[in-house]
């Protein structure tokens, strides 16, 4: 895998991350949500939160265009695996990780996070869906320090989920589908 697809490959399995790590679910018979009282304004607790399983198809755009889309099988186990994660992240790696859910049933979050040679960002948003069928992420980050200089500067993002049905044969939770190529995010964390 050259360079540039490990980075497509990282930030697509950041964002779907942050998905989970901040988005709001209605209860529809996918597996249950916390209470609304899991993040009150301020509160350093990422919400409990699952995505229904199946395929999921998420169109990653920088505000201007759809720049990449990518198809991510997601089980009980690859959801709750990604959102210990994402709490996590605030444990190890974020000095600020903040939740408030909004009258309207959305999410807002923002962080401060030090990824390493990733660098240092910090990031605000929305987040809003039933995470039965569609949700949205939108996110306005800052990175400086990073190792990559694209990855450094100014950085807007909305990620439009769509679940589209049973994951294909074959594949399995935490199979992400990236210009063709299939690799497993869970094995590719586990790796690094």
């Amino acid at each position: 895998m050259n360079r540039s697809m490990k980075t497509v490959t990282l930030i697509a399995a950041g964002a779907a991350v942050l998905a989970l790590a901040s988005c709001n679910k209605k209860n529809d018979g996918a597996a249950p949500a916390s209470t609304p009282a899991a993040a009150q304004p301020g509160s350093p607790e990422a919400p409990t939160l699952r995505r229904k399983a199946g395929l999921w198809r998420m169109a990653i755009s920088n505000g201007q265009a759809v720049v990449q889309t990518i198809e991510m099988c997601i089980d009980a186990e690859t959801d709750q695996r990604l959102s210990i994660m994402g709490t996590q992240m605030g444990d190890d790696a974020c000095s600020q990780h903040s939740y408030a859910r909004q009258p309207d049933g959305s999410w807002t979050f923002s962080s401060v996070c030090d990824m390493g040679t990733g660098g240092r960002t910090s990031s605000t948003g929305t987040a809003s869906g039933d995470f039965s069928t569609h949700y949205v992420v939108h996110a306005d980050s800052v990175t400086e320090g990073a190792a990559l200089p694209q990855m450094n500067g100014k950085h807007s993002s909305t990620i439009d989920s769509t679940w589209t049905g049973a994951c294909p044969a074959g594949q399995v939770g935490g199979d992400m589908t990236v210009h063709g190529m299939k690799i497993n995010v869970l094995k590719a964390m586990k790796a690094r």
